[in-house]
Parts: C-alpha cells; structure tokens; sequence
C-alpha cells in the first residue's frame, strides 16, 4: 500500500491541470475542493464514482454517475459523507442531499482506507496534495 501511496502522489503531481483526477477504479478526486482544516485534523474534498456495472441502479433508476463530499478525520481515523448527488446517463440530476452521515471508522484496504493513506500519512503542512501552493 506504501508504493500505491507513492505512485499516486507522483501520478497526482502531473495532473493539475486536470480537475477531476482518475484515482481508484471507477473514482475520481476533484483536487480543487481539497480543503484542510488544520484546527480539528479533517480534510473534506469532492469524489465523483461511477457504477462498478451497468445494471446498478440507484432508487430502482439507471444512473451515469455520483457525486459525494467526503470528509477524513485523521486524527480519530474515520469518515463521513456530507453531501451526495446522483445523475443519470443525460447528466440530468436525480438526488441530491446535504444530509450528513455519522463518522464511520475507517476499515482497513477501503476507497475510505485509501483516501486516509493519501491524505493523512503525511502532516498537513508537509502534504505536497494538500499544499498544492507550494509547487
């Protein structure tokens, strides 16, 4: 998981151009919403997910793709969902809530797993993802 780390990091690095940034299979990060608060150790940053198939559905509806606001405690390791939209394939809104969910503790070899290795393995202040100002 370390080289994974790694090899986003220098994959994530090339890739600033871009808003969303391919990260795991069927996810992508958009780095622009990347927002650290340094005072309670959470980070909240925007996943977009597409279905792993064609024949999942959301509400009983085909859909094209999610979008959720996530957040990463590093401190006490767990996470949340913030906020979710749902679109279908003429990306046409389907649902969308601002209801958050409650802190779930991070289970290890996780997307949530992932994200805490991306984010938090490292201070805030030394992320070169997070401080992308300093590049």
């Amino acid at each position: 998981m370390k080289k994974l780390s790694i090899i986003l990091l220098l994959c994530l690095n090339c890739c600033f151009a871009s808003k969303w940034v391919d990260i795991f299979e069927n996810q992508y990060l958009d780095f622009d919403s990347i927002v650290p608060t340094y005072t309670t150790n959470v980070i909240s940053f925007w996943i977009k997910k597409y279905p792993a198939n064609k024949k999942e559905k959301f509400e009983n509806k085909k859909y094209l793709f999610s979008v959720h606001k996530m957040d990463i405690d590093c401190k006490n390791k767990k996470s949340r969902i913030s906020a979710t939209a749902v679109y279908d394939k003429n990306r046409k809104l389907i649902y969308n809530t601002e209801e958050v969910s409650n802190w779930d503790l991070i289970i290890p070899d996780t997307y949530a797993d992932g994200y805490y290795r991306l984010f938090c393995l490292i201070p805030f202040s030394d992320n070169p993802l997070i401080n992308k100002s300093k590049q």
